[in-house]
């Protein structure tokens, strides 16, 4: 049985060392972990500059993991210069390329969201990655104490993964991050069906311990199930409230936004959350349709007929 014990920035099991993120101007917005030994790991580093920028400086031959290519996962790559980094064929272009994750994530270059990528790519000196090992699905990686499987979990992104290091019991979910926010995939790329599939996908690997990209906390079996059946809810509790609004009269993306179903209409002063509820909504419309449950006319959603 592993129990996690309390460190300076985080916790530790053997040799797996997790650190909290913080908001403050010493951490960027997403959990780390570390596997130490003669050939350390580095999994998004993200979460505290001045410890990072420590161990980076050690003489060892580092491997850097990206869960996926989002800002918040991969802020202080560039600390980790001789560094072999990994992450799933399906996110290794955008991690390399400021142009493919520009694709990714917005076809609008002025949203404002393609802006805070940009702005947070100048402050934080983020760096195109140069990934030399994609990885796939059930991939496994050693080290000289521990053994990481790859799980390959899309929807939030199409590369996105998880890490299961067995021997400890342990599965870090990234992105599947059980946050009362709930499921993200406002980028061009997100799919919510796959995202659904993904969240069913890591619910059945039993394990004692799970951790995700965010909070501070290591989740058993027990708080993790009731986390994850919660969280698996939003996808539907989206559909019927989008289903419910046209019911009334139709209604634009925009109107239906401002309704609060992705985010409580209070956090959508923040232009940020409000576009990415914007797209997301729109999303949701999206697969509504395929499913022949909203027809689009003149700029306006609206329940179909049988």
């Amino acid at each position: 049985m592993t129990s996690f014990e309390a460190t300076p920035f985080g916790c530790r099991a053997g040799n797996v060392e997790v650190v909290w993120a913080q908001n403050s101007k010493d951490f960027f917005f997403a959990n780390s972990l570390i596997i130490h030994g003669e050939q350390p790991i580095v999994i998004d580093p993200s979460a505290n500059f001045t410890y990072l920028e420590s161990l980076a400086a050690a003489s060892a031959p580092f491997r850097v993991i990206n869960t996926h290519y989002h800002t918040d996962h991969r802020a202080l790559n560039h600390l980790f210069g001789n560094a072999t980094f990994l992450a799933h064929q399906e996110d290794a272009p955008a991690l390399r390329s400021w142009e493919e994750l520009q694709r990714c994530i917005d076809r609008d270059l002025e949203s404002p969201y393609s802006q805070w990528t940009r702005n947070m790519w100048q402050q934080m000196h983020i760096i195109e990655t140069p990934v030399s090992v994609e990885l796939k699905d059930q991939d496994c990686l050693e080290t000289d104490s521990h053994r990481i499987e790859i799980i390959h979990i899309p929807g939030h992104t199409p590369g996105h993964i998880a890490l299961l290091i067995e021997d400890l019991g342990l599965l870090f979910t990234a992105d599947i991050d059980l946050t009362p926010f709930g499921p993200w995939y406002a980028n061009e790329v997100s799919n919510i069906d796959q995202f659904k599939a993904s969240v069913q996908k890591i619910r059945q690997i039993e394990v004692e311990h799970y951790i995700t990209s965010h909070g501070q906390r290591v989740f058993d079996r027990k708080k993790f199930e009731e986390k994850i059946d919660r969280f698996a809810t939003y996808f539907e509790k989206r559909d019927e409230a989008i289903l419910t609004a046209v019911q009334e009269r139709p209604r634009t993306a925009t109107e239906l936004s401002a309704e609060g179903i992705i985010y409580r209409k209070a956090l959508l002063k923040d232009p940020l959350k409000a576009y990415f509820s914007l797209k997301m909504t729109e999303k949701h419309c999206e697969r509504l349709i395929q499913l022949g449950e909203l027809i689009f006319e003149g700029g306006h959603y609206e329940r179909a007929t049988s």
